[in-house]
């Protein structure tokens, strides 16, 4: 087993207090339970990492668009507002 050297974390006291923590409870030293987490726990879960909306998103979303397109047209000052025609 090699052992490289060891980086430098700066973390506040609290950070590390529940750091120190969790490598008690797991009954390991501080880094150990550090590159155990590391190399294990995925900082991005899968759900964070969703880009798209699902149907129901989807359809409050276009539901909202209309409804505030229509809101913007009720105004006569609005340039998609139908003009009136005026008698010639």
């Amino acid at each position: 087993m090699v052992v490289r050297g060891h980086p430098a974390l700066s973390l506040t006291d609290e950070e590390w207090e529940a750091i120190g923590a969790g490598a008690l409870r797991a009954g390991n030293w501080v880094s150990t339970w550090a590159a155990e987490c590391a190399l294990t726990v995925d900082p991005l879960p899968r759900k964070s990492r969703r880009l798209v909306l699902d149907e129901k998103q989807q359809r409050f979303l276009s539901r909202s668009m209309e409804a505030h397109a229509r809101s913007l047209c009720a105004d006569p000052d609005a340039p998609c507002a139908p003009k009136s025609s005026s008698p010639r």
